[in-house]
């Protein structure tokens, strides 16, 4: 069967069983439904892993090494599509299908010990400094734990990709950074990073990371804000525009019991410092 958009993971799964399995088919749905739908996708997982397992066409070597490519997919260390088309060249595309199905959606890339995410949002806590820190705690992220710190990444067809800087005590990044270098090497990973700040360029540099600057966040101090002058024109064109359009009005809540405050909604309309433009 093929995977219809609109199907959630759970009903691909149950639906894909009955055409791979007879005798699972029959007794996995007996199961109560939190459990039903963890044995379905480990049976799914081994179904995979048997199937390749089995192929006459494949060579030991090859078996062998499709098997461990087959785990770091498991693990979210590699994308399923490019194993997936291999698969389907020698499996058909049964395979094909389930490999890169609802099943790895679900599963792949997202596999997390409760405990490493608790590590890292331990560190993110006790010593994230940055911004975007707490975005590295998304599900879509691994963490690599080193030097008393941590960096979460995910791998993109083959290469890492780290989400900001290291997180971890004051002068741990390089040893971080020459640990997760390590690992990347001996899984054949290239190495990226992005958002990272300047703070440890030379750490980078050391890795042979080379720095591209992408863009820079506008800080702007509304005490000393002003549409006058050319630099702002288009700032100011933009403001005058505006004005054209109704004001906006929304309710103030409390940001603690999500009741609506005392009071009238606010007007927000944008006012032009300037009748210049």
């Amino acid at each position: 069967m093929r995977f219809d958009s609109g199907m959630t993971d759970e009903v691909y799964q149950e639906q894909i069983l009955p055409q791979v399995s007879r005798t699972f088919a029959l007794t996995i749905p007996q199961l109560p439904a939190g459990l039903r739908t963890a044995v379905t996708s480990a049976y799914l997982l081994c179904r995979i892993a048997d199937t390749i397992e089995d192929e006459p066409a494949l060579s030991a070597a090859e078996t062998l090494a499709f098997l461990q490519r087959f785990t770091a997919v498991v693990c979210g260390e590699e994308e399923a599509t490019s194993l997936a088309g291999e698969l389907e060249h020698w499996s058909g595309a049964e395979i094909e299908q389930m490999v890169t199905s609802a099943l790895f959606r679900a599963y792949s890339g997202k596999v997390e010990l409760a405990d490493e995410h608790l590590r890292a949002a331990a560190l993110v806590a006790a010593h994230g400094s940055d911004s975007l820190d707490p975005f590295a705690l998304r599900a879509d992220k691994r963490f690599h734990f080193a030097g008393g710190g941590m960096l979460a990444y995910r791998v993109i067809r083959g290469t890492a990709v780290v989400s900001g800087d290291p997180i971890g005590p004051p002068d741990s990044a390089p040893e971080i950074l020459d640990s997760f270098a390590t690992r990347a090497r001996e899984r054949g990973w290239g190495v990226a990073l992005t958002g990272a700040s300047d703070r440890h360029l030379d750490a980078y540099g050391t890795l042979g990371l080379r720095a591209l600057q992408m863009g820079n966040e506008a800080v702007v101090d509304p005490r000393d804000f002003s549409l006058e002058g050319r630099p702002v024109r288009k700032v100011r064109q933009s403001v005058t525009s505006s004005n054209s359009f109704a004001p906006m009005t929304g309710p103030i809540r409390s940001s603690s019991r999500g009741a609506t405050a005392t009071g009238a909604p606010i007007a927000m309309a944008m006012r032009s410092r300037s009748t210049r433009s």
